[in-house]
């Protein structure tokens, strides 16, 4: 597995991840009218702020992306997506991990995440705690996520290198960014993250 960070090409393969995982992974725990309007997110225009806002790792297996993970400068992570062929094989945990420790001092002094019923042990694993649920509506039809938080002090599991990260402006993303090969893998879902019921 390869991780590296994402760039503006990224935005069609990372669409077809998203929503390719929501309909994998989501129907034994959402109804259909959720999957559907959780899976129509990645055709909106918000989408490329999306990935482009934070900082959002993909994880490539044979040169395709299998996920990605994004996490904002102020330690709110925006999004942990797995296909569903990838799931169960670590790649959220690693992705998730990898980000956390790329971003060591977060402005908020904490980690912190809206989770849906797949992604909440991820969180778990990885430290964080439950402290409370949000309801969303999107598109008129109601949502229910778990609010996780983590401590800077909390540990994610494993050292890792950190990935080489071009500190250049969101507009300038647009050359691709070397590739780092990883050799540990972890486990993920395919979760729904986002402060905009997105």
């Amino acid at each position: 597995m390869i991780l590296r960070y994402a760039v503006l090409e990224d935005v069609p393969a990372l669409r077809t991840v998203y929503a390719a995982a929501v309909h994998a992974l989501a129907p034994p725990l959402y109804s259909a009218e959720q999957v559907r309007v959780w899976a129509s997110f990645a055709e909106q225009d918000e989408f490329v702020a999306f990935i482009r806002d934070v900082d959002t790792l993909v994880a490539e297996v044979d040169g395709r992306p299998v996920g990605f993970c994004g996490i904002g400068a102020d330690g709110h992570v925006a999004s942990v997506y797995v296909l569903g062929r990838a799931a169960g094989q670590g790649v959220g945990t690693r992705m998730l991990s990898q980000a956390l420790q790329d971003h060591p001092a977060p402005t908020s002094g904490r980690y912190f995440a809206e989770a849906s019923l797949l992604s909440r042990p991820l969180f778990l694993k990885l430290g964080f705690v439950q402290i409370g649920i949000e309801h969303a509506d999107r598109d008129g039809i109601a949502f229910e996520r778990f609010l996780m938080q983590r401590p800077l002090d909390g540990s994610a599991q494993g050292a890792h290198t950190k990935i080489p990260h071009p500190r250049v402006s969101r507009a300038d993303r647009s050359t691709r960014i070397p590739v780092v090969r990883l050799v540990s893998v972890g486990y993920a879902s395919a979760p729904w993250n986002g402060r905009s019921a997105s």
